[in-house]
C-alpha cells in the first residue's frame, strides 16, 4: 500500500514538474522540489492524524522507546510536515 502510494506521488511531482497541472502534494515533498511553487494554501480537508504503533513485543527495545521520546518532544515541531 505504501509503495502504491509512493508511486502516485512520484507521479504527480513528475507531471506538475514537466508543467500537465497542478498537484496536491503533502507539504514536505512539495517543498522538497525547488522546481515547484505552492500556488494554493494548504487544504484542510487534506490534513490527516498519524499513528504511530509498535508490535507489543518491539514496544520496549531501546531504539522504539528512543524513537517515541523523540516523537514525544519534537512532535509538535514535526505536525506541519506529517500532517500536511
Amino acid at each position: 500500500m505504501l509503495t502504491r502510494a509512493l508511486a502516485l506521488s512520484a507521479g504527480f511531482v513528475s507531471a506538475a514538474k514537466a508543467g500537465i497541472g497542478v498537484a496536491a502534494l503533502p507539504i514536505a515533498l512539495g517543498d522538497a522540489e525547488p522546481e515547484l511553487v505552492r500556488v494554493l494554501d494548504p487544504v484542510a480537508e487534506l490534513t490527516r492524524p498519524w499513528r504511530v504503533l509498535a508490535h507489543p513485543d518491539a514496544r520496549h527495545l531501546p531504539r522504539v522507546v528512543a524513537f517515541f521520546d523523540f516523537l514525544a518532544t519534537e512532535g509538535h515541531a514535526l505536525r506541519p510536515i506529517l500532517t500536511g
